[in-house]
């Protein structure tokens, strides 16, 4: 079935419950487009700065990810100095098992200088169970900006869904072995960008792997030990 013609159709709106504060270019607010198991339409999601965007996309990216919503409700605490408090998380997963998964991200820097780990574990201990089970942190010392470049990649070309693509790839890579570069893939399916899509696709959701920490090019060593 030819689905790379598929009739557009506008994302869902963002479900953040406080916009997105444009303070300054510097600070890199945006919105991500992501398509999850959750909705039939692909879905906004908002953040407010460059290592909020790159954790969206890594967790959008993710295999089991089934709903990703960015600023859910406040969570009430008390501070060490006895005042009640609202922390917005920035972003709320909900994994395939159900796992609901509040996540906050801040740069190291901050973490240390403002003591937000520790404030982070007051919030955690007054959080309801029926919001969310776990809390992430999340600093630019967790994230790769080349993995994150490889997901936004990735959440791209999976919003396109090109199943007759993704089958001709993987029929090809069948006859490849278990290891072999993506741009003899693509020289061999003889589908231009279209096959470099189905490999990213397939590597995040299909039976290839390679290592995300490499950008993704026409030298990258795929593996498709699923296909033999």
């Amino acid at each position: 079935m030819k689905t790379h013609h598929s009739i557009y159709q506008p994302p869902l709106s963002s479900r953040a419950t406080r916009k997105v504060l444009h303070r300054s270019k510097a600070s890199g607010p945006g919105a991500m487009v992501a398509r999850l198991k959750a909705h039939a339409r692909p879905v906004t999601i908002d953040y407010e700065s460059g290592l909020e965007g790159r954790t969206a996309h890594l967790l959008a990216a993710r295999r089991d990810i089934f709903d990703l919503r960015s600023q859910p409700p406040f969570v009430e605490y008390v501070d060490d100095a006895g005042r009640n408090r609202k922390h917005v998380f920035d972003f709320l997963a909900t994994l395939d098992s159900g796992l609901r998964i509040a996540v906050a991200v801040k740069p190291w820097q901050r973490v240390i200088q403002r003591r937000f780990d520790e404030e982070l574990k007051l919030v955690a201990e007054a959080m309801p169970a029926r919001f969310a089970e776990r809390v992430l942190l999340v600093t630019d010392r967790h994230i790769n900006k080349t993995a994150a470049r490889n997901a936004t990649l990735f959440n791209l070309f999976w919003l396109h869904p090109d199943d007759e693509a993704d089958a001709h790839v993987l029929s090809v890579a069948k006859m490849m072995g278990e290891t072999f570069r993506l741009g003899d893939l693509m020289e061999k399916s003889n589908l231009g960008s279209r096959a470099f899509a189905a490999v990213v696709r397939g590597i995040y959701r299909g039976p290839f792997s390679a290592d995300l920490t490499l950008p993704l090019s026409d030298t990258s060593i795929l593996s498709a030990r699923e296909t033999v």
